[in-house]
């Protein structure tokens, strides 16, 4: 299965941890309006679509894995707007650069 869109109901959760199932599907863009989260493990899963967008506007989040899914596109530039400290997306099909701005 995949992630359960009832998930985007928990506006006070900070740590969300799903990682090592075989989550299908995509990335919910509603994640985005979890504002509380600090910490997203997604890792380890069966995702595919591209990288929400939407999950540039966590302006708490300072842990993002999403690495060994399989994940297409882009690193989204909105990712930079966050304050990561730890940033894992290897072993995916991502595409193109690394925003310059991930490293400020």
């Amino acid at each position: 299965g995949g992630i359960p869109t009832q998930f985007e109901l928990l506006h006070s959760i900070n740590f969300m941890m799903l990682s090592y199932n075989p989550l299908g599907g995509t990335i919910p863009p509603g994640f985005g309006s979890l504002s509380t989260l600090t910490y997203v493990g997604i890792q380890e899963n069966e995702l595919s679509g591209t990288i929400p967008t939407e999950l540039g506007s966590l302006s708490l989040l300072t842990t993002l894995y999403l690495g060994t899914n399989s994940l297409t596109g882009t690193i989204p530039v909105q990712l930079t707007s966050c304050p990561l400290l730890i940033l894992s997306l290897g072993i995916n099909s991502l595409s193109g650069t690394i925003p310059t701005e991930l490293g400020s």
